[in-house]
């Protein structure tokens, strides 16, 4: 995919993030609201492919609005009430962004098994590591 298409659909995620954000906030107050809201958001954030241009900008966008939205109103009040189910849209909000960081690939590989063990795994194998009389099945020598 290119450049300027990854950076539209990121910047398109980050409004579709922002918008159920500002859905699950308006209807915290009820308890079918927050479970429709909570329900929402973690099935779209399942439902998009794990990566730094599809679901970190989806939940960028939504951390971003409730974010904003916790600030008070110029009549004083607040968006997002201060009880049981405004902590929870907060702490949705933070298994959101802690789900969707986690899930991102790591660095310098995409491939299956391209993680610290693989290569690990691959030197034990081919240095020798665990063959031989007296190693065990673990690869560990126990002196026999």
């Amino acid at each position: 995919m290119s450049r300027a298409r990854r950076s539209a659909a990121a910047v398109a995620l980050l409004l579709v993030g922002a918008t159920t954000a500002i859905a699950t906030v308006a209807l915290h107050g009820w308890w079918w609201g927050f479970a429709s809201g909570a329900v929402v958001t973690l099935l779209v954030a399942h439902a998009l492919p794990g990566g730094w241009w599809s679901r970190l900008p989806y939940a960028v966008g939504w951390v971003a609005m409730v974010g904003w939205l916790t600030f008070p109103r110029p009549e004083g009040d607040y968006v997002l009430s201060a009880d049981a189910q405004g902590y929870a849209v907060l702490a949705l909000g933070l298994v959101l962004l802690a789900g969707c960081v986690v899930t991102l690939p790591r660095p310098g590989g995409s491939g299956a098994g391209a993680g610290v063990g693989a290569g690990a795994r691959a030197a034990g194998a081919s240095s020798g590591v665990g063959a031989g009389v007296g190693a065990g099945t673990d690869g560990y020598d126990r002196g026999r």
